[in-house]
């Protein structure tokens, strides 16, 4: 059941097929007059500067259309798509936080062409962290149970994740941030410690991020471990 699940390949699915094909479809069915509607930012009302906006959108050579398709299309394929891999099964921090501050400056210049990425391109950083945080927890959902197995066969916990290969799952699902195994502590008979070192790419030894639970949703890249949510104790799961 859990290898069904690839938030990943699902994210990169929306961003290709929900993002960058619908709007490219916008652009081939709408006219020049109709850019009015798609890139007007603010509310319609009278005074001379929504008259000359108006004008602006209304009367744009066909071809920036075109070059506001192109512009789209790059810094989508630039910024979006270069935030995370789906055939690795990670997610780069780093490089989401850098494509950002590079799609910012872009549009922040008076240039023409960047209307439509201003207004088509997503909020990607936020769509990966999410899409990176929950797969996290359904990886750990899945070790969870390993683990549970494990213990009620040998009434302990393993000392390394390895020791649940291959009779309590046939592999070991790695942490999306770094690559590497996720976090694991065995700290008794009845406890242990399962966390990634989340978006922050700091491991803070399993302490969570605050308010960051499958209940409460993102912690907006709050500092912190995405922690397995349990309270980690045979206890409660007699």
């Amino acid at each position: 059941m859990f290898r069904s699940v690839d938030l990943l390949r699902a994210l990169d699915r929306s961003l290709h097929a929900g993002e960058r094909a619908d709007v490219n479809y916008l652009v081939q069915q709408q006219t020049s007059a109709g850019l009015n509607d798609l890139f007007r930012q603010t509310p319609r009302g009278p005074g001379l500067a929504a008259l000359l906006e108006d004008f602006y959108y209304r009367s744009w050579p066909r071809g920036w259309m075109f070059q506001n398709q192109v512009v789209h299309n790059r810094l989508l394929t630039e910024t979006a798509f270069s935030g995370y891999d789906v055939i690795k099964q990670q997610v780069y921090p780093e490089k989401c936080r850098d494509n950002i501050a590079v799609l910012l400056r872009t549009l922040d210049s008076r240039s023409p062409f960047v209307h439509l990425a201003a207004v088509g391109i997503p909020n990607f950083q936020k769509a990966t962290e999410t899409a990176a945080r929950i797969q996290t927890w359904v990886n750990q959902a899945a070790l969870a149970c390993a683990l549970e197995r494990y213990r009620r066969e040998r009434n302990d916990y393993p000392s390394s994740l390895a020791a649940l290969l291959p009779r309590h799952i046939d592999s070991l699902p790695h942490d999306l941030i770094t690559g590497a195994p996720l976090s694991y502590q065995r700290l008794s008979r009845t406890e242990y410690l399962l966390y990634s070192v989340g978006w922050d790419e700091v491991d803070d030894g399993g302490r969570p991020v605050e308010s960051a639970t499958p209940n409460q949703g993102p912690g907006n890249g709050a500092g912190g471990d995405w922690v397995w949510p349990q309270a980690h104790s045979a206890a409660t799961s007699q």
